[in-house]
């Protein structure tokens, strides 16, 4: 008899493992990060990078997100992620 795996996808082991491993102090930081974060100057590949690197450690999850960016720019990107109900593309 083999036993079931504890995980069904190697995404949702990832999930709970960042769950398990981060503090809510690096949480919480990383939420601060991405309420200040502005691509201002910055290339948009060097803007993405930090703010996957900012949503990672803050836990959000993609209906979190889509409505944290929908807010902060509600006629330019966050517009397109509404219509898209996606971060990715």
């Amino acid at each position: 008899m083999m036993n079931k795996p504890p995980f069904e996808t190697w995404e949702q082991m990832s999930d709970e493992m960042v769950q398990f491993f981060i503090s809510t102090e690096t949480q919480m930081h990383a939420i601060n990060k991405l309420n200040k974060l502005r691509q201002g100057n910055q290339l948009l590949k060097d803007f993405w990078s930090e703010f996957v690197t900012w949503k990672e450690l803050s836990s959000y999850n993609e209906v979190a997100l889509v409505e944290f960016i929908q807010k902060r720019d509600p006629s330019g990107i966050g517009a397109k992620i509404g219509r898209n109900r996606s971060i990715e593309g």
